[in-house]
């Protein structure tokens, strides 16, 4: 039995199987200021009411966006999505050597 080259999904394109680390740190970066933009376009609407805001981070420890609506008087964290029992799990597990993505 000969095995040969596997044909191409359309046509005589190539079949690409995996995106490069550089090819997803770039998605990576245009999905977070297609975030920014739209939490941008909520503050400006004040949507979560006058006296709270949206901001958009990046977690320092899964590099994962983190939504947050803030009262803009005292700074305080209303709510944050994803939360930090999610983050933390993920961190873990980064740690642990395991590549599920929780958050």
């Amino acid at each position: 039995m000969t095995i040969g080259p596997l044909p191409a999904a359309s046509g005589n394109a190539p079949v690409k199987l995996q995106r490069t680390p550089q090819e997803a740190a770039q998605e990576l970066v245009v999905k977070n200021r297609e975030m920014s933009k739209a939490i941008r376009a909520l503050n400006e609407n004040a949507v979560y009411g006058p006296g709270s805001e949206v901001t958009f981070a990046i977690d320092r420890d899964t590099g994962r966006g983190l939504i947050r609506i803030v009262d803009k008087v005292t700074n305080e964290v209303l709510t944050q999505r994803p939360t930090e029992d999610i983050l933390r799990m993920a961190a873990e597990l980064s740690e642990l050597g395991g590549h599920t993505r929780l958050a």
